[in-house]
């Protein structure tokens, strides 16, 4: 996949998003080199286009709600807030970064994030996965908060 393919593609906005989180370690050309090592990796190891893989990971992490904290008479409510499809696809890719950051072992992200995501392809139980399990049974738990999170 070249930069040309890349600004033409279907899924623009989410790669834009992978991009930003690669630009966190370095400047943009080595951001788009590491880019396109991830994507060429997987399609090595999967044989699975790009555009399905993102599918697989957006509908296993798809969440409509995140917990934020409200504060309000010296309280702090944990409010469930509804989140748009912009913030749904940061939400999934901060989980991707975060669960191959907390892998300890002396790789460079690209093979963490490339580990984490063969988690997905073969149905195993990835640590972003743990995550958005955690963000749904909190939901729940803090429902009856949800009047506040107009203030």
């Amino acid at each position: 996949m070249n930069k040309s393919q890349l600004k033409n593609s279907k899924q623009h906005f989410f790669f834009k998003i992978i991009l930003q989180f690669f630009l966190k370690e370095g400047s943009l050309k080595t951001a788009e080199k590491q880019m396109m090592r991830f994507f060429k990796t997987l399609f090595l190891k999967t044989s699975l286009g790009n555009y399905s893989i993102f599918l697989k990971i957006y509908k296993t992490l798809y969440i409509n709600f995140e917990i934020k904290s409200i504060k309000k008479h010296k309280t702090v409510h944990m409010v469930p807030i509804p989140v748009s499809k912009k913030r749904r696809y940061f939400i999934i890719t901060k989980w991707l970064f975060d669960s191959a950051l907390k892998d300890r072992q002396r790789i460079s992200i690209v093979s963490k994030l490339i580990t984490e995501v063969i988690k997905y392809i073969e149905n195993q139980q990835p640590e972003s996965l743990i995550k958005k399990k955690f963000c749904e049974t909190t939901a729940l738990q803090y429902r009856s908060n949800i009047h506040f999170r107009w203030y």
